[in-house]
């Protein structure tokens, strides 16, 4: 699976999500603890929406795993 993340609908990062996350595998049985991600970006003062989407890596769809709208200092 990868990941890509979104500031105010330009995508900044993208990523595979395959850190170690055993909380998640014990949760999720099946499918392993390697779906863990871990991102970081930029952004200028002011308001801005940071949305974070899981993109599958079978069928290539999108899916949003959530989005927050965050004032930066």
């Amino acid at each position: 699976m990868l990941v890509s993340m979104t500031v105010d609908d330009v995508v900044v990062a993208h990523r595979p999500a395959t850190d170690s996350r055993p909380d998640v595998g014990a949760v999720y049985l099946g499918y392993g603890a390697a779906h863990g991600f871990t991102m970081v970006a930029g952004a200028t003062a002011g308001p801005h929406r940071v949305c974070v989407d899981a993109i599958d890596d079978a069928s290539g769809s999108p899916g949003t795993l959530g989005c927050v709208d965050r004032d930066v200092l």
